[in-house]
């Protein structure tokens, strides 16, 4: 579950505020790894670092050597995932049809499906479309962009209307968090109180072999994966 995640994008803000958002997706954790959500040429290093990365990179266009993004993409990095926000496009260090489905099944079945219903019923209220992309690229708005109307009447066959409230951003959040405390209920029975002297290894604050024995077989191969990440363990340590 620990990668090196990389997003690109022609736009700075939109670079930022996506970078943010991922980030804020993973509440109640907290993400334990490098994070530049505007990488530039000096850092460059930390794709080099062992384990989960997550940066963005700022797209300039240019294809020589000052053209960071064009690097990257010509030399992935070990063990990383580009996502083109630009174009939604999924780059992979090996296999991309291996790799995403493997991210994919993984998670749990029904979990994921209400997950992904949720977002999409979401994104539906706020007249955000598959495939809708910004009609005026002068304008930097992640979101305030108008639907154009062959999609919206291809949309649920009926034809949206002209005006929509704005995403839910704050909704989104809460949806990711059900999603967590659906795989994660009843880990608080597993967790493993100190003693006086803080001599227990922090890795030992949790129960993880029970836990992992009394969640339903349809949940046992992400959370096997889940309770190895520093995110896990900084999770539990924060509540031991």
């Amino acid at each position: 579950l620990e990668k090196k995640v990389i997003l690109i994008s022609t736009r700075q803000s939109l670079l930022l505020d996506c970078c943010e958002l991922l980030k804020s997706l993973l509440f109640p954790f907290e993400l334990c790894a490098p994070y530049v959500p505007l990488l530039t040429r000096v850092f460059m290093s930390c794709l080099e670092f062992p384990g989960a990365t997550f940066v963005g990179i700022h797209d300039n266009g240019r294809t020589d050597d000052n053209g960071l993004a064009e690097l990257v993409r010509s030399s992935i990095p070990e063990d990383s995932i580009i996502v083109e926000l630009d174009s939604g496009e999924i780059i992979c260090d090996g296999n991309r049809y291996e790799t995403l489905k493997a991210a994919y099944q993984i998670i749990p079945a029904e979990s994921r499906s209400l997950l992904i219903k949720e977002v999409e019923t979401l994104c539906q209220d706020a007249g955000i479309v598959p495939g809708q992309e910004p009609l005026d690229c002068g304008i930097d708005s992640a979101i305030d962009s108008a639907v154009p109307s062959n999609v919206a009447e291809n949309f649920g066959g009926r034809k949206q209307p002209q005006h929509y409230e704005p995403l839910d951003d704050r909704a989104v959040r809460d949806a990711f968090l059900r999603f967590f405390c659906s795989v994660l209920g009843g880990y608080e029975r597993f967790l493993v109180v100190p003693d006086a002297d803080f001599l227990t290894s922090g890795n030992d604050w949790f129960d993880s072999s029970g836990f992992l024995a009394a969640a339903p077989s349809n949940r046992a191969l992400f959370l096997g994966a889940l309770v190895e990440t520093q995110l896990f363990q900084s999770f539990v340590q924060r509540r031991t």
